[in-house]
């Protein structure tokens, strides 16, 4: 045993009156919990019920009891937390829903009245190659929410409704203006190829439609600036104008997400 590391677990849970045995039981624990993982993280409740778990196979009866009082505090010191700081997102609804609603204004009027969208969605690839594709982005989009929709509840438990409120409405914004940028990222193989396909062949139209998309990439520039300073803090660096204005993607990937608009957005 390091007594040092004994002796310091031993005054943070001095409320305990911890022997050196569950003191170095709590070292284990916690060298157990602070394993680094970029891919897996508790939500707090999660990791409150594991440490509870953990803590009552060696605290007396005695201790436990002192031990879930606090723990119950804690608790609702997160809870606090969590509707405090979802307070900030109840002034952002109206702006998120506007700018999906500018985005399926675009798309309605600018996009597919356009006949050089037509043009070139006919001349780039055969019409089952892009209902293919078209079917894949959509389930990769429903499993986007239903992830997001299981993550929320696993981290807010419902007491973050504003939060999840604009959060939907940004997740909503991908099936009215796709975001191929993010999809290209999770494509399996066979879908990649199909991709890659389509790109190659975009690639010739480039120099016919170079107008085109300068025209419509101005438009969205300006519906994301509107609502950039707007939605501050509950920006979505994930939603398709955000990742088309910020992060760059090469002009073909811009012209894929063209080509996976839906005019139904999706079945949204």
């Amino acid at each position: 045993m390091n007594q040092f590391k004994i002796d310091f677990i031993k005054s943070r849970f001095e409320y305990l009156n911890l022997s050196d045995e569950q003191a170095n039981k709590v070292l284990e624990y916690e060298k157990l919990t602070y394993l680094n993982s970029d891919k897996y993280i508790f939500s707090d409740w999660e990791e409150f019920d594991f440490e509870e778990m953990n803590f009552r196979s060696f605290l007396s009866d005695e201790q436990l009891t002192r031990y879930r009082d606090l723990l119950q505090i804690r608790k609702q010191e997160c809870e606090s937390e969590i509707r405090r700081l979802d307070a900030n997102y109840e002034g952002k609804i109206v702006w998120a829903q506007q700018k999906l609603t500018s985005l399926k204004t675009f798309v309605k009027e600018q996009i597919l009245t356009d006949i050089r969208f037509e043009i070139l969605t006919n001349s780039v690839c055969k019409k089952h190659k892009l209902d293919y594709l078209k079917a894949e982005y959509k389930n990769f989009i429903n499993n986007q929410k239903k992830r997001s929709m299981v993550d929320f509840a696993r981290h807010c438990k419902g007491l973050s409704p504003f939060e999840w409120q604009v959060s939907l409405l940004h997740q909503n914004m991908n099936y009215v203006f796709p975001d191929y940028y993010l999809f290209k990222k999770t494509m399996d193989t066979v879908t990649l190829e199909i991709a890659l396909t389509i790109e190659n062949r975009l690639s010739l139209h480039m120099n016919n439609s170079q107008q085109f998309l300068q025209q419509k990439m101005e438009v969205l520039k300006i519906i994301n600036d509107e609502f950039r300073e707007k939605m501050a803090e509950a920006i979505d660096f994930n939603d398709p104008a955000t990742v088309l204005i910020l992060k760059k993607p090469s002009q073909i990937e811009c012209y894929m997400s063209f080509l996976l608009i839906d005019k139904t957005f999706y079945e949204l």
